[in-house]
């Protein structure tokens, strides 16, 4: 079985509702977990786009669920997750569990021609009178 529902139960101690929800097997980490560990321990430097359009060009130093701490431009930012667009990582990180993708057909004919293989050959339509 790929995934399971577990029952919420009643913690007395906390007097909380605890657990409960839709949980795949085998998984203890989701992807945005992966990602997150491996840019912060491999130091590596990100562009992080936020949502009012702005960038911030930095590591992480730490990570919750709601939020992430980045160093900056020799400052301290306390991001909250719902405020960033994307992350793009400036170096190669390597996720946990997923392979390391093989080259674009378009970056292997980038490189054949930067080697020296033939030209591209562009069809031009003759002008019309």
């Amino acid at each position: 079985m790929d995934s399971m529902w577990t029952a919420k139960k009643y913690n007395a101690k906390t007097r909380r509702i605890e657990g409960g929800g839709y949980k795949a097997s085998g998984a203890s980490e989701n992807l945005q977990d992966r990602f997150l560990s491996a840019v912060k321990d491999n130091k590596t430097t990100l562009d992080v786009y936020l949502k009012n359009e702005s960038l911030r060009r930095g590591r992480i130093l730490d990570y919750d669920n709601w939020t992430i701490l980045l160093y900056a431009d020799d400052k301290y930012y306390l991001l909250f997750k719902s405020a960033i667009m994307s992350i793009i990582p400036l170096g190669e990180v390597y996720v946990k569990g997923i392979p390391k993708p093989e080259k674009s057909p378009a970056a292997a004919y980038a490189s054949k021609i930067a080697d020296g293989g033939h030209e591209p050959y562009y069809y031009h339509s003759p002008a019309r009178s």
